[in-house]
């Protein structure tokens, strides 16, 4: 990824962490080189010794309560991703962590999902209507009497016979205003944050790597840097670290919390056909100057889970004066970001398969501030598709508010500062989720 200016300090080393084990799984990146950090439930077995599958229960990422303060003015069409002044989080342990962190969690999700059975009618699992979502149908459309045309792209390059993916394009599929009222509530969050970012990284290769050509080159690395139970390191690296690392800066907000969502569901699914059921959380991500996304894929490449990134949809909420394209590599396909222009592309086949044609790039942002919506569509939905988590995990200790940084696989992907908690930087939980795909 591209890097900010590292500053010339004195080598120090990071304080180890006293709760710090030898805990370490094998962490070699998914083939996509994408961290699936919104995968929002798995299935947990136990395989018993006459062979029986068990379910335990659903493990589901929770965090913040479904009532949130996020709303819309009809003035403006701004929307609020604060927190009520009344909701807050604790996240402090006692020194001694848990190192059954993992069975911890799994027993609490157990919990929760059990208690599903107390919840009202319209939130309880027998409401919930499987749908599949297996390919993209753009059209023109009228929104507010404009007529936004979509106009499918064509690259550079010979498109691939194996191809399967189409990009098409919108201008001013958002309004100036909806532009605007959105980039207000996202740096207006991210300022909410203002505590030092916690940092944790896919593997210890990723964090070592990170520090090449650093004043940090010749620190040995081990899982030990790690706390434990976790594939972040602490606060007070995390800190020394802040100065040779840049990240892109992502803010959420789910369906129903303000009646921005509606209307944008509304309007992707005439334009698209991308169904709401099956559409995830919402996306404000920002990149300031040097700042880019390395080559990726939305989906997983070799999943067999069908409940993968189908479809992406992404809309620039400003202009960018230079740098910040989104490209697509193997199609010679590069789109510069534009105020309310909207670009969406399918990431698998009809069948559900990843296609690694899709991979594509964020460019570093070269002078300018880029800022985008982005939202991801999954080939088949699941019950808590789209639905805000209940609680975050306690692990690593943490500030109330403290926000951390998510270090993908160094080759195929980058730092992404995180304004919520998922459950990918706990180790057990990455050696469940590995055992899924």
């Amino acid at each position: 990824m591209a890097k900010t200016p590292a500053k010339h300090r004195k080598n120090v080393k990071p304080k180890r962490n006293s709760s710090s084990s030898q805990q370490h799984s094998d962490e070699r990146p998914e083939v996509s080189g994408k961290n699936h950090s919104n995968y929002q439930c798995a299935l947990i077995f136990v395989i018993l010794a006459t062979g029986t599958v068990v379910t335990l229960g659903i493990a589901v990422i929770m965090r913040a309560g479904p009532d949130s303060n996020v709303h819309i003015t009809t003035d403006d069409a701004e929307i609020s991703l604060l927190k009520r002044p009344d909701q807050k989080e604790s996240h402090s342990l006692p020194e001694k962590a848990d190192k059954n962190v993992g069975t911890s969690e799994i027993k609490e999700t157990e919990h929760r999902t059990n208690g599903l059975k107390q919840s009202s009618a319209h939130n309880h699992p027998k409401e919930f209507q499987e749908t599949i979502l297996k390919q993209l149908k753009p059209r023109d459309i009228t929104v507010d009497g404009r007529l936004v045309k979509v106009q499918e792209l064509i690259g550079s390059k010979k498109r691939p016979e194996k191809a399967s993916i189409r990009v098409y394009q919108f201008e001013h599929f958002l309004s100036d205003q909806e532009c605007d009222g959105l980039m207000r509530a996202h740096l207006r969050h991210v300022s909410v944050h203002s505590e030092d970012p916690i940092i944790c990284f896919d593997s210890v290769d990723t964090l070592r790597r990170h520090l090449r050509n650093t004043q940090f080159k010749n620190m040995k690395i081990t899982s030990e840097d790690f706390t434990e139970g976790t594939t972040c390191v602490n606060a007070s690296f995390s800190k020394d670290l802040k100065s040779i690392l840049g990240w892109s800066t992502s803010t959420a907000f789910y369906p129903g919390e303000t009646k921005f969502t509606s209307i944008f569901d509304e309007r992707v699914y005439r334009a698209t056909e991308l169904k709401p059921s099956n559409g995830g959380k919402y996306q404000i991500t920002s990149y300031r100057n040097g700042i880019g996304y390395k080559t990726h894929t939305d989906c997983t490449i070799g999943n067999r889970d069908l409940r993968d990134r189908m479809g992406t949809i992404l809309v620039y909420l400003q202009d960018v004066e230079e740098g910040g394209q989104t490209e697509f590599p193997e199609l010679g396909i590069s789109v510069r970001p534009r105020k309310g222009r909207a670009i969406t592309w399918n990431n698998e086949d009809i069948d559900g398969t990843c296609d690694p044609y899709s991979i594509h790039a964020a460019k570093p942002v070269i002078k300018g501030h880029k800022i985008i919506l982005q939202r991801w569509y999954y080939y088949q939905n699941f019950y808590m598709l789209g639905k805000r988590p209940s609680s975050e995990p306690d692990l690593p200790v943490r500030q109330e508010l403290q926000p951390y940084v998510s270090c993908d696989e160094y080759d195929h992907g980058s730092c992404r500062w995180y304004d919520e908690w998922g459950y990918d930087h706990l180790v057990q939980y990455r050696q469940v989720k590995k055992q899924l795909h």
